[in-house]
């Protein structure tokens, strides 16, 4: 598990958290659409569209790189991040 990470994404739009392991040479735009492949399986109809949104610092609102592997992204195991 030493390639994977776990991190919690919020959506607030579906007032939801997620926590997925994650390989840190995955782009974050790659998670990003996953999250709304998912999201939108569960709804059953396209309820989110992935080029409205993108994934910040829950902490801080920095927003993150989606063309950057998460390993260049200073994304470690446990952050908080939320997808607006």
């Amino acid at each position: 598990m030493e390639n994977k990470i776990l991190i919690e994404i919020y959506v607030p739009i579906v007032e939801k958290r997620y926590d997925l392991f994650v390989p840190i040479n995955k782009k974050l735009g790659a998670v990003r659409d996953l999250m709304i492949k998912n999201i939108n399986e569960e709804a059953g109809f396209e309820y989110l569209k992935k080029d409205f949104y993108t994934i910040y610092n829950e902490e801080n609102g920095i927003p993150y790189s989606l063309d950057e592997i998460i390993l260049h992204q200073n994304i470690r195991n446990g952050h908080r991040l939320i997808m607006i």
